[in-house]
Order: structure tokens, then sequence, then C-alpha cells
């Protein structure tokens, strides 16, 4: 169908079953109210036919055949009304946009993401991996001046990858080029809704509590292994 109305944001929250797109469908809508009309008829031949004794029989099955009929077409124009199959905030950017297009059946169009928790995805050197694990306390800090403390860490990739760029600064990149980086993930509750995907900032990940004494022959054990291997 068409187009004709996008009753929605990016951004807004709505609610499972909430309207998010209308569309328009001429051919659809005009064989729906004819084949409607045409049952109206059929219904009223029908009792017609009953009281007079005549032809009830035929009546009867075109007054059937007629309400499948309508039943099938009221089904598809319900698919002209698009509604959320979930609660949670549209993440399409620009729904307006869309006005006066026309969709192919199965067109994907609009977003709804469930945004209530998400994931933070950290980058970590391979030098501090072997002493993180899951289950470890940490906290996130925004780039926008937010912190979000009591998490922990959900899980540990096994393999190494490459930053997402634009998350450290190009100078002090150039200065770990050839470390590996391994991704950790932070599940996030966004219960104020104020969370959103592709925000950046800074993880303070609690290894262990350790003494001075502890921390310091940790950092001599770490030089003199380097220096060995």
């Amino acid at each position: 169908g068409t187009v004709v109305a996008t009753p929605v944001q990016e951004g807004q929250a709505v609610a499972a079953g909430a309207r998010i797109l209308e569309l328009s469908n001429l051919d659809l809508e005009s064989v729906a109210a004819r084949t409607g009309s045409d049952y109206e008829l059929a219904v009223a031949a029908a009792v017609l036919a009953e009281q007079q004794y005549r032809h009830y029989g035929a009546a009867l099955r075109e007054r059937d055949r007629l309400a499948e009929q309508n039943r099938l077409l009221q089904a598809q124009l319900a698919h002209l009304d698009l509604q959320s199959p979930i609660s949670g905030v549209v993440v399409t950017p620009r729904p307006s946009d869309l006005l006066g297009a026309r969709l192919a059946a199965g067109t994907p169009v609009l977003e709804v993401a469930d945004l209530s928790r998400l994931r933070a995805r950290v980058f970590t050197p391979e030098v501090t991996l072997r002493r993180i694990h899951v289950g470890c306390g940490a906290t996130l800090l925004l780039d926008d001046g937010g912190s979000i403390s009591g998490l922990q860490v959900a899980s540990l990739a096994r393999a190494s990858s490459q930053i997402d760029p634009g998350l450290m600064e190009a100078e002090a990149y150039k200065g770990m080029q050839g470390a590996q980086f391994y991704a950790l993930t932070i599940s996030v509750p966004n219960t104020t809704g104020k969370l959103r995907e592709g925000m950046t900032g800074t993880a303070r990940v609690v290894l262990q509590r350790r003494s001075l004494a502890a921390f310091a022959g940790q950092a001599v054990f770490d030089f003199v292994a380097r220096k060995i291997w």
C-alpha cells in the first residue's frame, strides 16, 4: 500500500499494539467495500428466502460465501494499519520521510526496539584480560557526564577484535598499535529510558581488591615475566 500517515517519530516510546504506520490500498478498499455491500444484500435475501420458503439453500450458500470473502478482505485491510508487536522505542530515523511511499508486501519499514536493558561493549587490552572474569563489578562513565554503577561483566570474548572507530583518541591508539584488544559485555538496565544505542563512554572494572604490597608484587612479576620472555 501507500503510506498515508506516520503517527510516530524517532525516539518515541510506544506500547504493544500501538499504531505506528497507516497505509492505503484503493483497489483493496474498493473490493472490500463492494463485497461488504453484497454480503449485506445476501443476508437480507437469505432472510426473505427463509420466510417465503423459496430457494433458501442457494441463498444460504451465497450468504456464507460472501461472509467468508468479506472476512478475508477485512483481514487484509487490517494489515494496512501497522501496529507495534512489542512495547519499546521507535529507532528508525525520520519516519515521516515514508509519507507517500509505495510499499510492497513484506517490506521492513519501522524498527521498534526494547531498550529496557542494553548491552555495553567494552574493549580491554590483552594484558588485563586474564584478571577479568564474568561477575566482576563495573561502572560506566558516559561521555555526556552521567554514570551508572553497580553493574557486572556478563561475558568475555574469546578472540581479539578491532576497537570500534571513535572510541579512542587517534594519538593514543597510535601508541598502542599491535596490541590485542578483547571485547567484554556489560548488561546495563535502562529504567529511565535515557540510554540510546551508540552512546559512548569509559568503563571501570573492579578486577579484585588487593593490598599495596600485593599490587607491587604483581607489577614486579609482570615486568620480570616480560624480560624473561
